[in-house]
């Protein structure tokens, strides 16, 4: 990231400093110093002490945001750093510590000399200076003893003796329900304490704060006026009461159901209290009748049938009521029950974890954790210390009567007498992961995870360091393949080599036969499918994808789609064969397919990790209903209230499958809750949300709907036999949707509403004012926050610097084109009075193009930059908007029907579209006042903006189309039309059967972009007449020149395209490289048509004998593809006449 790069930089200029005054120390230590230069080096010593002690302070406050800045994704790096680090300041202390020593003898040295010389004192003098002393002594020690007397007496006024334990605010890490108990501790002894500075409460705030909560107010710096700010952050993110509501009824919602066991009912109980006290204080009316259909769900039939028991027949149940006989009858089984022993206490420990984990509830923390109070010596799960479970717990605040057994000496997994890394029950790393739920895998404590452990010790089995606990050492304990979970959850680190302990290099396809599945998703009846919306991340950077997922228990495989997987770049690793079956064939298609590591986001914030199947595409498509919320009996309500996985659909539509989840994860992502919306429509709880799914009552009066069907076979799963498959992926491209480029034009463009949003804002704000239009940024409806990310954009300030440090032409270039666009009034100097609204930095580089006639090299400007994934860039707070270029096709043809040809185009065409004044600020960027000063202080930099329609933002290319068809509807010329017509971009391809209609076409041109501010420049014709009326200005001095992919030679008057640079690379000839030099020719006309098409029916051809796309040609298909390749390499040479208009007088066109 920008940001800590610039950290980097920083800390490394404090490591360079400290490594020179450590060699200056060290030089100091080993010099021989002559007599009269003692005073001299006693100054140097301290100086260098004192610059020692300077750098190694700075140094740790550097490394701490270094670390900060990375995150817990890259913990590695993290590591790295802190021991660097450390061992820097480590060596700095010992110069520092010799160098002191060094100084004191050189001063005992000064001062034994210096009494030498002053032996001859006289007496009288060191009688009077005794005497001196001897009064300061007895002052001072008269000042002590009435200090200690005024102590004393305060003490004993002191109304109260008793000494009052410390306070110790609670820690707040981002749970919104915990907001506001927090904030009033934290108000009543740090806010509104006025003996203490803003400094120091905004100091006390960011030590009681952690995980989303410290990330919130990250990037302010410690001062006065930050902390209201930072406060005011943290109110608006967290304090909000609605949300505080809305999250009680959630996890109301999502309360895990309780058990037949009496520690289950009461831990429900107290649960479900906490939030209808909690909702009763925020004014919340918990006397709904649906709070008790949701209570009665969530409790087992046994304990139904005495509650009811309990109640009259006639009586109504409400809240209340069903929580006091509830109590009543946990109350009743707790004081019947017997005395457990502790062997019973293991046991139901060990069962109640094996229930949360299959139950996918959260697991119960509670508040006094025996092992954690001040006289517990537990230290990373061995016999030091013992975790006691929620049952022991709860006799343990109980009973109060000394017990004989010490739970310290026990296993951590099953409870018994002996190491935890030699318990014989559970001898997997799996099994013992199954009982640490909410533990660290690395000291086996309870209430952190292995990210924020602090624990720092070596196994015994690999002498691997802070890496794992030795209980859970994949090198003594091996892993096994298990059926149960296949992955696991985590906050941001991922074991590359295992997935919830799973080695994937393990797997082995050989001697396993192929089996067949069934997968029947959808029917023609209206059915909600199993879908889910939410994030989807690659494991090895931070990019993210937001996908719709569909969860298919049929299917035996998990797929994600090959254009998913590009967007979030992941890595195909273990290549496999897959049997496929199209519907109604029985004949199977064997592809091979990647399988690649992903993450999955859940509502809780955490990453699922997962393998899926890489596959081109999936086919079919999911037709979401649309479904009438206030028809459907109380679902009304639930919306309202649960938080959904997908939204409901408004309007039928139709939507992409992406990423299927299969069995082999469906279990691990879908829980066992379940509320019955109406007969046959559900709510399905998942950890992704409540799942709408099931068949509706409604009907609805669209017929078409398409099914979608899987299928995988991978030989690796030897329990299915299905004989009859129902399912395909479509595995191969069609061969046909290759050459869609050869059909530009054919199909129309779908509008979208953002597009028309976009049109409309631009047409309510366009302005024209001094001969220049003014347009503003299509802003999209969602408030989008808009960091100022002025620290990105001087990192990437750095680079560019660094890179034309050393190209001082580059360096003088670069910044001509930004004094010229000053001059010209493109950019403009900020000034900060009356800013107010949005500002945001966009980075900037060089791209240089010595092929180009014109512009050589140009500015790019990068809209798309932004810190980290959790803020938006420019680009996507802005809409699009519809593209309006001309059909392609169409320009060519018109363009060979005339006689006198003429080409064009804008200058510096998007600089040319004004920008307004209020939205100019989001196009700040930065650079050098004096380019030969290379320094970044805030001396040499300067900030300025874009008063024009810079290039590099998503809208530019739409606003400039827009402006330039406004502007054109103005004149109602059959130029003005003829330019309509033929404008691409910012090139104008057109032309005249005359050359007085040619001259006329330029004149009138000119003038109708200038009175634009556009200059329309590059004029290029056949016609060496109208070429000479040219002003020289205007035209280049080239004979060939590119019209929209196409070579033109205006002296002969001819097309031709591109010669391809594949055609000269050798190695093996395969199906992946004659298909890419077929494709490389560009021919949207056919005009090549008769030597392509025996290349596309030769590839054809290939595709029928099912190779492979690097399998190396053989025989007669690599003779056959030297033929075609020698047609391909004399393609360049091909010219064709450009001209096929209809001559006038004598001549004839022969067809």
């Amino acid at each position: 990231m920008p940001a800590s790069s610039y950290l980097k930089g920083v800390r490394t200029r404090y490591r360079n400093c400290l490594q020179v005054e450590i060699k200056s120390g060290l030089s100091i230590l080993q010099t021989e110093v002559p007599l009269p230069e003692h005073q001299q080096y006693v100054f140097k010593s301290s100086k260098c002490v004192e610059k020692l002690k300077l750098y190694v302070n700075k140094l740790e406050v550097q490394s701490s945001k270094v670390a900060d800045a990375l995150g817990e994704e890259e913990t590695e790096e993290i590591e790295k750093v802190v021991e660097e680090d450390c061992q820097l300041c480590s060596a700095a202390t010992d110069c520092y510590l010799e160098l002191e020593q060094y100084k004191e003898r050189l001063v005992e040295f000064i001062k034994q000399e210096s009494g030498e010389k002053h032996e001859k004192i006289d007496p009288i003098q060191i009688v009077e200076l005794q005497r001196e002393m001897k009064d300061i002594v007895v002052e001072t020690q008269m000042k002590q003893q009435n200090e200690i007397l005024i102590r004393q007496q305060m003490k004993e006024n002191d109304e109260s003796s008793v000494k009052l334990p410390k306070i110790d605010i609670i820690s707040f890490y981002g749970d919104k329900i915990k907001w506001i108990e927090f904030w009033d501790s934290f108000e009543s002894t740090i806010h509104k304490n006025k003996k203490l500075s803003k400094v120091e409460k905004f100091n006390y705030l960011k030590s009681k704060i952690g995980g989303e909560a410290k990330q919130a107010i990250s990037g302010l710096n410690l001062s006065n006026d930050n902390y209201e700010v930072a406060v005011s952050i943290l109110q608006e993110r967290f304090g909000n009461i609605q949300v505080v509501i809305d999250l009680h009824y959630n996890e109301m919602i999502n309360l895990e159901s309780a058990s037949n066991k009496t520690s289950s009912l009461r831990k429900f109980m107290d649960t479900l209290n906490r939030h209808l006290r909690s909702l009763e204080v925020l004014k919340q009316n918990v006397s709904q009748d649906i709070f008790v259909s949701m209570v009665k769900s969530k409790l087992p039939e046994e304990v139904l049938l005495q509650l009811e028991i309990q109640k009259e027949s006639q009586e109504k149940w409400t809240v209340m009521s069903l929580c006091d006989k509830l109590r009543d009858y946990v109350v009743a089984r707790e004081k019947s029950d017997k005395k457990e022993t502790p062997k019973e206490r293991s046991n139901g420990a060990s069962n109640g974890s094996s229930n949360r984990a299959f139950n996918g509830g959260q697991t119960f923390r509670p508040k006094n954790k025996p092992w954690q109070t001040k006289n517990s010596r537990y230290q990373n799960g061995n016999r030091n210390g013992q975790l006691v479970n929620s049952a022991e717990a709860l006799v343990a605040t109980t009973d109060s009567k000394p017990s004989n057994i010490s739970y310290f000496d026990k296993c951590r997994y099953c409870y018994q007498q002996h190491w935890s890394d030699e318990c014989p029950k559970y001898q997997s790393i799996e099994e013992r992961k199954r009982q640490l739920k909410g533990s660290c895998y690395k000291c086996l404590k309870y209430g952190h995870q292995s990210t924020d452990c602090k624990r720092n010790k070596i196994c015994i089995h690999c002498n691997e360091k802070d890496s794992h606990h030795r209980s859970l050492c994949p090198k003594k304990f091996k892993l096994k393949l298990t059926s149960v979970h296949l992955s696991e959850e985590y906050n941001g680190n991922v074991n590359e080599e295992c997935v919830n302990g799973i080695n994937l290099d393990s797997y082995s396809d050989e001697g396993c036969e192929v089996v067949h599945e069934n997968v029947f998703i959808s029917s023609s009846e209206m059915v909600l499918m199993q879908t889910a919306k939410t994030k989807i991340g690659n494991p090895t950077n931070s990019m993210q994808q937001e996908t719709r997922i569909l969860f298919d228990s049929g299917s035996q495989r998990t797929y994600i789609s090959q254009k998913l997987a590009n967007k979030l770049k992941l890595k195909g690793e273990k290549e496999e064969e897959i049997k496929l079956i199209t519907f109604g064939s029985d004949k199977p298609k064997i592809v091979k397919t990647s399988s690649t590591k992903l993450n999955i986001k859940l509502n809780n914030g955490k990453f699922f990790s997962i393998v899926a199947n890489i596959v081109p595409v999936i086919s079919g498509s999911i037709q979401r209903k649309r479904i009438d919320i206030s028809s459907v009996e109380h679902l009304k309500h639930f919306v309202k209230d649960v938080e959904l996985a997908d939204d409901i659909p408004l309007r039928s539509e139709s939507s992409s499958v992406e990423l299927l989840i299969g069995n082999d994860y469906y279990l691990d992502l879908i829980l066992s809750q379940r509320i019955e919306i109406q007969p046959g429509l559900y709510l399905l709880a998942s950890k992704l949300g409540w799942i709408l799914t099931g068949r509706s009552q409604e009907m609805d009066d669209e017929k078409t709907e398409s099914g979608l069907l899987i299928l995988s076979n991978t030989g690796d799963m030897m329990m299915t036999n299905h004989n009859t498959t129902d399912s395909s992926v479509s595995v191969i491209p069609d061969i046909t949707d290759l050459w869609n480029l050869d059909s530009i034009g054919i199909t129309e463009q779908i509008e979208n509403v953002g597009d028309s949003k976009a049109m409309e804002t631009f047409k309510e704000t366009l302005q024209y004012e001094n001969m220049r239009y003014f347009v503003k940024w299509p802003w999209k409806e969602e408030k989008y926050e808009l960091p100022v990310n002025r620290e990105l954009a001087m990192g990437r300030l750095k680079s560019c610097v660094a890179r034309m440090r050393n190209k001082p032409e580059l360096m003088t270039q670069y910044n001509s084109v930004i004094q010229d666009q000053l001059t010209k009034g493109i950019i403009e100097l900020v000034d900060e009075k009356g800013v107010d609204g949005r500002k945001h930095f966009i980075p900037h580089h060089a791209v240089i193009t010595p092929q180009k006639s014109t512009t050589k090299m140009r500015i790019v400007y990068d809209a798309s930059a932004k810190m980290n994934k959790d803020v938006n860039s420019l680009n996507e707070c802005l809409y699009r908007g519809p593209v309006m270029l001309r059909n392609l096709c169409g320009i060519l043809i018109r363009f060979r029907l005339y006689r006198i040809a003429l080409v064009a185009d804008i200058e510096k065409a998007f600089l040319q579209v004004g920008l307004q004044n209020s939205d100019r600020d989001v196009t700040r960027f930065l650079w050098l006042k004096d380019i030969e000063n290379f320094s970044l202080n805030n001396e040499n930099i300067q900030e300025f903006r874009f008063c024009r329609v810079p290039f590099g933002v998503i809208s530019s290319p739409f606003l400039l189309a827009a402006t330039i068809e406004s502007h054109l509807n103005k004149y109602n010329t059959p130029t003005a039309e003829q330019i309509r017509n033929n404008i691409y971009v910012d090139n104008l391809i057109t032309g005249a059967n005359t050359v007085t209609d040619a001259l006329t076409h330029y004149s009138e041109s000119k003038q109708i972009f200038k009175d634009a501010s556009m200059n329309l420049r590059e004029w290029i014709s056949n016609s060496q007449s109208v070429n000479d009326f040219i002003l020289p200005e205007d035209k280049p001095k080239v004979n060939q020149t590119k019209v929209l992919g196409h070579l033109w030679n205006i002296e002969n008057d001819t097309l031709s395209v591109k010669h391809s640079q594949s055609f000269i690379n050798s190695g093996n000839i395969t199906k992946r490289k004659t298909l890419k030099e077929i494709s490389e020719v560009f021919d949207p006309l056919g005009l090549f048509s008769p030597i392509l098409i025996s290349g596309k029916i030769f590839l054809q051809d290939l595709w029928k004998k099912h190779l492979r796309w690097d399998d190396e040609l053989q025989g007669t298909d690599s003779l056959k593809w030297g033929s075609i390749q020698a047609e391909l390499q004399q393609l360049s040479e091909c010219q064709i006449s450009r001209s096929i208009g209809i001559m006038t007088g004598d001549d004839r066109v022969q067809l």
